[in-house]
């Protein structure tokens, strides 16, 4: 065999191979510290997975916002190891030191003034559009409109909690915008779009009172966001 067929050979050793390779227990670790910065009132993370089967990105968002996030950490996952890409560090090995990396990066870098940020736009306005097609689909009919802060964090606590069985109602500003469309009463609105969460529109469920509307439907289930 030439050194030419070995090292050949041993490329399709590992492109052909048919048993699975079990990533590193410390992605139990990972999911741990997602789950316990998911307790915030104030932050909600995910765990996701990257552009390689063996990559994790952290990536938080306000509580009750789709439309706003920040990646916070990537990982790169082996069998035996969890390593922090781009970070001046060594794999990590055991638990232990993994989970002290994670609470020195939730303490010392600019993690506190994600979470400060984040409290802020809790209690801010959402701008949200009234949408005539799909949900995340722009329309020239659609029509800009501004959310309080209370209704729209009700209505993506329910998302989040999978309590969208019970029809639910909330009022929304008219917003006037030089390019965009004005409130017609005449068009079928099918959703309102709001922070990136959902609420699909029942018909006639659309009342006016100046400019302020009375909404009313059933919030679209997080499933149906994600796809």
């Amino acid at each position: 065999m030439t050194a030419r067929q070995t090292w050949k050979d041993r490329i399709k050793a590992v492109a052909s191979a048919t048993e699975l390779t079990e990533p590193s227990p410390l992605v139990q670790t990972l999911e741990d510290f997602r789950a316990t910065l998911d307790e915030s009132p104030w932050i909600r993370a995910e765990l996701k997975s990257g552009p390689h089967p063996r990559m994790r990105r952290l990536v938080v968002y306000p509580k009750y916002r789709r439309d706003i996030s920040a990646t916070m950490l990537n990982f790169w996952v082996d069998r035996d190891a969890v390593r922090v890409v781009g970070a001046e560090v060594d794999a990590f090995t055991d638990e232990e030191t993994l989970g002290g990396y994670l609470a020195d990066f939730a303490e010392k870098s600019a993690f506190p003034s994600t979470v400060l940020e984040f409290r802020r736009i809790q209690d801010e306005p959402v701008h949200g559009t009234l949408r005539v097609r799909g949900l995340f689909d722009n329309d020239p009919a659609d029509v800009p409109v501004l959310v309080e802060a209370k209704e729209h964090n009700e209505m993506a606590k329910r998302v989040l909690d999978n309590e969208t069985d019970t029809a639910f109602g909330l009022r929304a500003e008219i917003e006037e915008h030089p390019s965009r469309a004005k409130f017609d009463p005449a068009t079928r609105y099918l959703f309102l779009e709001s922070g990136g969460f959902g609420l699909r529109l029942a018909p006639g469920a659309v009342r006016e009172f100046g400019k302020i509307l009375h909404l009313h439907g059933d919030p679209v289930p997080l499933e149906a966001l994600q796809t």
